[in-house]
């Protein structure tokens, strides 16, 4: 084969016998998206026009895993029915079998490739896990993915808005029916949201520079972003979210079916796992607050009041740019 047009010494300098066009679009097409067929390779490989695909990808219609999860379920339930061996009672659904399902069939089909790459990378950093009671709920993972489909193209405020009131972060990190302090019996706020809020989806455990790097004080030691205070009074904020409207079980079991609106402490079975939480006034911590910078969130706000102004303050740090960021491009 050495008078082939592949084997020719000057395409090792020229990448005409690698293909490199198609090498470099391949490689794209893989950061950019879940990867793609021959099709796009070779289309994208003619122009290498990788801003004009961003800018396509921004125009294509959203694609919600919720809709195709209850199309996975609908199938599953016809399916199982139709084995005569499966009792008729017995089908358990949709849950996270069914979510992965859907998540795959989206994420191998959907036209929103860039949007779809987007939302798994957010869903690597503001976690849920399937491996929790919440695996049980298929509709509310769903629901929870969907947060992060709707706003991967947009603002990171609102995914931190939204995840806050989502029941299913709500229940995974326990502000899901979260008093207010009982000094009667000596208790305080549930701390876990507000740890995780600043230290895992937000800002991260030390000042950044935009770059990354981490700054240092006087003494050459890293420099905190917050420290236990900021964690105990942001948990005070996070008090009285309760559950917006009741499950549809619950409705079906007449438990919640008496036109009454969901009371605080219902748990997350007999909670609807696709609607966002509400705020039960009377449960929610009263009064001043002074959060992360010395920043004060002045008493007499509704509860909603404290937790909108208190997420936009964090989303309002300077380490979010550097600390999202870099996960990001780890994930991307």
């Amino acid at each position: 084969c050495s008078n082939s047009l592949s084997s020719i010494g000057e395409n090792t300098i020229n990448g005409a016998g690698l293909d490199a066009r198609k090498i470099e679009a391949s490689r794209f097409l893989f950061q950019a998206a879940f990867g793609g067929d021959i099709n796009e390779i070779n289309s994208l490989a003619e122009s290498l026009n990788f801003e004009g695909w961003i800018e396509d990808e921004f125009n294509q219609p959203m694609t919600l895993l919720l809709p195709k999860l209850w199309e996975v379920d609908a199938r599953s339930r016809i399916l199982f029915e139709a084995d005569k061996d499966n009792p008729d009672d017995e089908y358990f659904g949709p849950y996270s079998v069914h979510f992965q399902f859907a998540w795959w069939d989206n994420n191998y089909k959907a036209p929103d490739q860039l949007r779809q790459r987007v939302a798994f990378a957010l869903s690597q950093i503001a976690v849920i896990s399937i491996n929790s009671q919440l695996g049980d709920f298929g509709e509310g993972l769903a629901s929870y993915y969907d947060i992060l489909v709707r706003n991967a193209l947009g603002n990171y405020e609102d995914v931190l808005q939204e995840i806050t009131l989502d029941p299913n972060m709500g229940f995974y990190l326990s502000h899901l029916n979260n008093p207010k302090s009982d000094d009667e019996i000596g208790t305080k706020p549930d701390e876990n949201y507000a740890r995780e809020i600043m230290q895992l989806f937000s800002i991260g455990l030390y000042e950044l520079h935009n770059d990354g790097s981490r700054k240092i004080d006087s003494n050459g030691d890293w420099i905190p972003t917050y420290d236990n205070s900021d964690i105990q009074e942001l948990a005070k904020v996070f008090t009285g979210l309760k559950g917006g409207e009741w499950s549809k079980e619950a409705i079906e079991g007449e438990y919640g079916a008496i036109g009454m609106p969901v009371e605080f402490g219902v748990d997350i079975y007999s909670i609807s796992r696709e609607t966002p939480l509400v705020m039960e006034e009377s449960v929610h911590e009263l009064g001043e607050k002074t959060i992360l910078g010395n920043y004060t969130i002045p008493a007499g706000q509704t509860g909603m009041e404290d937790i909108q102004q208190a997420v936009k303050h964090i989303f309002n740090h300077p380490n979010v740019g550097p600390f999202i960021g870099k996960r990001l491009i780890q994930q991307f």
